[in-house]
């Protein structure tokens, strides 16, 4: 198949796609402004700092803990996945969750610019302004991936890493193979923008259930949270911006991934097919420091699928001297 070709069979598809979803009589959905949201998500413990013209959201429970965790949620998620691991960990550790900017309740850049640097840079200033010397980093899966790169870009200021089906290998193993549409749209020239104010709640609701091997174990609270948090005033384009950065860490990430020495825990659903067990398997290969732990049956946020388990293991591993 010629190289034409395959572009204009793409772009067939994509007006498939878009043509089918008018023809269910989707429409325009508007943004939910961010104060409707506070008052809905928001917690008792929600606190909000200023960096960079944003206003982050975090949640920190346990100040008086002698050592600090802090949670990075991933693409098209919130602090809110981490509900029962903060709880459980704060009984141990100071424990701080963030909305990343472009998610939750802090919502996008101005300039829209989610480049390694400017991330690395971000998580630089929030240490900063919660006097955070060192930290126990723990990820799941885009914000794994911003994880291990701080550990990178910050030796000093991290003490372990836990991360859970983190990103930046992706691409560089022939085997890990996935689609998810609500991925794939957000990445497309055409359908990105279309995606800014074009959103079934349907299409979000398969792609929760595309990361859960068992999809009845998501809520209807569940699926409205996530769905009402993309829509929060400039998340959805903020969230194509992101994925058009995402790959530019992948030709390093190999190289990158030798080098980190902090104890490492790997934390992999047997059942992903967000992010499979191959790529697990090159991430235990590459780091120096780690051990690879498969729970089953599980997929791509284990840390709501099966918190006990997990932050149980974690618990574990963070005490270990």
């Amino acid at each position: 198949m010629s190289l034409s070709t395959s572009k204009r069979l793409r772009w067939l598809g994509l007006g498939a796609i878009l043509l089918a979803g008018f023809g269910f009589g989707i429409g325009a959905v508007d943004d939910i402004p961010v104060e409707q949201l506070i008052q809905h998500y928001s917690y008792p413990d929600s606190r909000f700092v200023t960096i960079e013209g944003l206003s982050v959201h975090y949640r920190e429970s346990n100040p008086q803990g002698a050592e600090t965790v802090l949670l990075l949620h991933g693409a098209g998620a919130s602090l809110h996945t981490w509900a029962v691991w903060q709880r459980e960990l704060a009984k141990h550790y100071r424990v701080i969750a963030l909305d990343l900017p472009a998610f939750g309740l802090t919502g996008p850049f101005p300039d829209n610019d989610y480049g390694h640097e400017r991330m690395m840079a971000f998580l630089d200033a929030f240490h900063g302004r919660l006097g955070l010397k060192q930290t126990h980093l723990v990820g799941n899966s885009l914000g794994g991936l911003y994880a291990w790169q701080y550990a990178r870009h910050a030796p000093e200021r991290v003490a372990k890493l836990v991360l859970l089906s983190p990103g930046g290998l992706d691409y560089d193993v022939p085997e890990a193979k996935a689609f998810d549409l609500g991925l794939k749209l957000a990445k497309w020239p055409v359908s990105s923008v279309f995606s800014w104010y074009i959103t079934p709640k349907s299409l979000v609701e398969q792609s929760l259930e595309h990361v859960y091997a068992r999809p009845a174990k998501l809520t209807q609270a569940n699926k409205d949270r996530y769905y009402d948090l993309m829509l929060r005033e400039g998340n959805r384009r903020a969230f194509t911006a992101i994925m058009k950065t995402y790959d530019e860490v992948i030709p390093q990430a190999a190289a990158s991934l030798q080098r980190i020495q902090q104890p490492t825990l790997l934390m992999w659903g047997d059942q992903d097919t967000h992010r499979n067990l191959a790529v697990a398997q090159a991430f235990s290969a590459l780091m120096p420091n780690d051990e690879l732990r498969v729970y089953a049956p599980a997929g791509h946020v284990i840390m709501e699928e099966i918190p006990e388990q997990t932050v149980a293991d974690a618990l574990a591993f963070l005490a270990r001297r």
